[in-house]
This record gives C-alpha cells, structure tokens and sequence, in this order.
C-alpha cells in the first residue's frame, strides 16, 4: 500500500512558535534534495561512534538546542504537525552529532498497516534521502504530548541515523539488524544521555518502540527474497 503525504508546507513565521530558519525547514520538506554523505560505516561502528558522542559532554551547541527544546514543552507541552519539522535539526544536533542534516527528507502522512504510526525507509527511486513517515493519528491520540511524541521521532531517527551511516544495515552479525542490539544500544544511549531531562518520555519500555507511539516491532520486506530473507538491496522498510 503506497503512503499518502498529506498537509501543506510549513512555515517557521506560521503555527507553533519556535527559533528556526526557513532553509532549516525546508530541507527536510524538499523531495528533489540530494543527501550530502560521509563515508560509510558498519552498523557496529556507526552504533559506537553514537554512544561516543552521547557518552562526551555536551558543547555550547548541544546545550543550547536543548534549551530550546526544553522551553518549548514549558511552553506548549503539545504536539503539532508543524512542531515535528521545527524541532527536528535540534534533537539531531542534541542526539545525532547533527548526522541526519540534509539526509533526511521528513512527512506527515499515512502509513501503509493500519497500526504503524511510524516509518523509516531508506532512498529508492524517485526519493534520493532516507525517509521518515510519522502518521496523522499521532496527532489526534489522546496523549499527544510532546513527551510522547519524540518517542515515536527519536525511535524512527534511529533508524535514519543507521540508514544514513551504514553501508548496508543488514551486513551485521545481528539477527535483527533494525531493532537488535544495536537499535537497543543507540536508543539506550539516548535515553542515557537525558541525564535527569524530563521533557522526552524514553522510560526503560521505549527501549524498542514505546508503549506511547503505536510502532510496530520488526521489519517489512518488499521485492524478492535474498539470501534468505525479504530483502531486494533496496526497500526494508524500517517501522
């Protein structure tokens, strides 16, 4: 089942306020991007470069995305299809050493199982950059505080950062090399790195996914099978 992408550009002087430019938003809105790539890891280098810089103190940088996105739960607490594309360069410079810049293109739309409200795929024709897909149920759960929502961006951010660094995610000695040990170890680091923070929900049960975000457990292969396993060299699905 295709995703169908829903809602309008959006604008850093319109909808929830909060310090970004419109360049910073609009890369991740522009389909036509080309990703700017470093060189390769494996999965198990890119898991350890992560927790490396988790692991470091913060700089003036770090801290002060995340005061940004400290003030913003203080001040709205809420979670808006707007919010998602004006926090997203901030916890990536917080928690991903700003690794997902320009490599990420980021929608709103629907998912394609109705209980995933989460999807990361990695770049297949037409769509050059690795690419995340939060559902618009998220934003009509019950719950829809912010806390609960970066568990469900975080968690798909973890697969980009993977897909965005590896050569190939399942060249690994991990049985399960979306939500193995090393999708434990770097959503573990981040939560680590919190340090007492209160305004990201990643208790010990969003290790995986999160009882809050709806996600789903595993993997989705398209194309032919190879090697034993749902996988044609281009479309796991990550959700």
């Amino acid at each position: 089942m295709p995703i169908k992408v829903y809602g309008e550009r959006v604008l850093a002087s319109q909808g929830t306020p909060y310090p970004v430019s419109q360049d910073e938003i609009d890369v991740l809105q522009d389909p036509t991007l080309y990703p700017r790539r470093e060189p390769y890891l494996s999965l198990s280098a890119a898991t350890r470069k992560l927790e490396e810089f988790l692991h470091q103190p913060r700089g003036p940088k770090e801290r002060e995305a995340l005061r940004r996105l400290r003030d913003l739960e203080y001040a709205t607490g809420r979670f808006g299809r707007d919010i998602v594309f004006k926090v997203f360069n901030d916890i990536d410079t917080v928690f991903f050493a700003g690794k997902l810049y320009h490599n990420v293109l980021l929608t709103w739309g629907h998912c394609s199982t109705d209980d995933t409200i989460g999807e990361t795929w990695p770049p297949s024709p037409p769509h050059r950059r690795v690419r995340i897909v939060l559902d618009y149920r998220l934003l009509t759960k019950p719950t829809s505080r912010l806390r609960e929502g970066w568990s469900t961006l975080i968690h798909e951010m973890v697969h980009a950062f993977h897909l965005v660094k590896c050569t190939d995610c399942l060249e690994s000695d991990d049985p399960d090399p979306t939500h193995g040990r090393h999708f434990v170890r770097c959503l573990g680091a981040v939560r680590n790195s919190l340090r007492g923070e209160s305004f990201i929900k990643l208790s010990p049960d969003h290790d995986l996914c999160g009882s809050d975000s709806g996600c789903k457990f595993g993997l989705r292969p398209v194309g032919k099978r190879h090697a034993g396993r749902g996988y044609d060299g281009h479309h796991w699905k990550h959700y």
